[in-house]
């Protein structure tokens, strides 16, 4: 199963220390560069583990295609919209985000995948 996560999705799992079980629940976890850059501008604990956990072999880096971004809200965060088109183009098993948009069901089992 594939996982496309955002910035706060990771955040609230690098706090809980609680990244590395991704590894048993999904065999690739999807970071957009998008969310890699919001994670390098905080410079705390929970971000310097984001950025350690990008060296397991099961976490793969990825970009979003810009007409994927293009058709994305723009009210949502640049994290939110890459997560969100990533795991559209890959057709990922689930989007983890951590958002208003979320919440108020945007998200929830769309295009065949679920959001958490």
């Amino acid at each position: 199963m594939t996982v496309v996560c955002d910035t706060s999705s990771l955040l609230l799992l690098a706090r809980a220390d609680r990244l590395h079980p991704l590894r048993a629940l999904y065999s690739t976890v999807v970071v957009p560069d998008e969310v890699l850059q919001e994670t390098r501008v905080q410079q705390d604990t929970p971000a310097r583990d984001i950025q350690a956990y990008m060296e397991h072999p099961h976490v793969q880096r990825m970009e979003a295609r810009d007409e994927m971004l293009r058709e994305m809200e723009e009210t949502m965060g640049a994290g939110e919209r890459a997560a969100i088109a990533i795991a559209r183009d890959l057709g990922a098993d689930l989007v983890a985000l951590d958002d208003d948009w979320t919440m108020n069901g945007g998200a929830k089992k769309r295009d065949g995948m679920d959001s958490m």
